[in-house]
């Protein structure tokens, strides 16, 4: 599968098929026609080819709306990176920003993100569309944690409203507020319940009840453990300001008067070793086979939840938000 290649390899993958001008010509339209890995390499040799900005970001934007409907936005975003740094951001280009921003933060470079984050924010203050666009990025401001930047959209109410309306907004919204739930972010329940009457169920892959309950229960003991660590080291410290002199003596304080300094006391050694969670590698298989090899896409949001609160529990802090956001992206939001 494609997936597997890494970026530049599929780069040359992608260089290496041949098409019809005739195909070319009308790259757009004919990439939703066949869709799959051929119309993201049709689309790859259009932009390639394209000199003008707002031509290569529309089919780069088309590109990567194809790839989050196949699950395969990380490895299409790889793959447009170079071409869509090169883009400079510009007023003409508003409409990409929230792509580019996405694409950016995807690819690990917050400076790119930043710039078209910039554009997006500049142009709200006159701009209704463009402060639409600016709300649209709340997801991944909020999954970030911040850009850095003034007045950044946080507000998930604001963030639903202008969501609402469109295709599998409730499902979006749902994977959403499990993950910052799952990160330890407070989601308020009036943003699940403006959400709405939600019935059915998903065609995401299930995890085994086996699997499931014993990371469930896995878990739950590794945060138990943290819990009484951390009330142990609380007691330690505690007990040591207690036993700690309050005041020098005077006959230290006179000694230190008559020299003209204060004796240096050596520092107390700090051990080296890290003291690791209980079950850490238990916890990574299992989240790893709960999440399977399909890609986030394919997960439920409770998994991707869980997964995210059990990386967290063993201190893989990190690598939760990395996952939250691989999962958000590759869902569009």
């Amino acid at each position: 599968a494609a997936g597997a290649l890494d970026t530049e390899a599929l780069r040359q993958l992608y260089s290496s098929v041949s098409f019809d001008p005739g195909d070319l010509n009308r790259s757009l339209s004919r990439a939703e026609e066949i869709g799959g890995p051929v119309a993201r390499a049709l689309l790859y040799h259009s932009a390639l080819s394209q000199t003008v900005p707002t031509a290569q970001a529309e089919i780069i934007d088309k590109a990567l709306k194809i790839a989050v409907n196949e699950g395969r936005y990380g490895a299409a975003a790889r793959v447009f990176h170079p071409l869509v740094s090169k883009i400079p951001p510009s007023a003409d280009l508003l409409w990409f920003a929230p792509d580019a921003v996405r694409l950016m933060l995807s690819t690990d470079d917050p400076t790119g993100a930043e710039a078209w984050f910039k554009l997006l924010q500049a142009s709200a203050l006159f701009q209704d569309d463009s402060r639409d666009l600016l709300i649209r990025t709340t997801p991944l401001v909020r999954l970030v944690g911040t850009m850095g930047l003034e007045n950044e959209p946080r507000d998930l109410s604001v963030w639903w409203r202008s969501v609402a309306a469109e295709k599998d907004a409730a499902r979006r919204a749902a994977l959403l507020y499990a993950l910052l739930d799952g990160l330890g972010e407070d989601v308020p329940l009036d943003a699940w319940r403006a959400i709405g009457p939600v019935t059915g169920h998903t065609a995401a892959n299930m995890v085994h009840p086996a699997l499931w309950f014993r990371l469930l229960a896995v878990t739950d003991k590794v945060m138990a453990w943290t819990a009484e660590r951390e009330a142990r080291e609380t007691a330690a410290t505690a007990q040591t300001l207690l036993d700690t002199p309050q005041t020098a003596p005077v006959e230290d304080l006179q000694r230190e008067a008559q020299l003209g300094t204060t004796d240096v006391l050596p520092v107390p050694a700090v051990s080296e070793e890290t003291v690791l969670p209980p079950h850490r590698g238990e916890v990574i298989l299992m989240v790893l086979a709960a999440l399977g090899d399909g890609g986030t896409a394919r997960v439920e949001a409770s998994v991707l939840r869980q997964a995210v609160i059990s990386l967290r529990a063993i201190g893989l802090d990190q690598e939760a938000h990395d996952l939250a956001l691989e999962a958000a992206l590759a869902a569009g939001l």
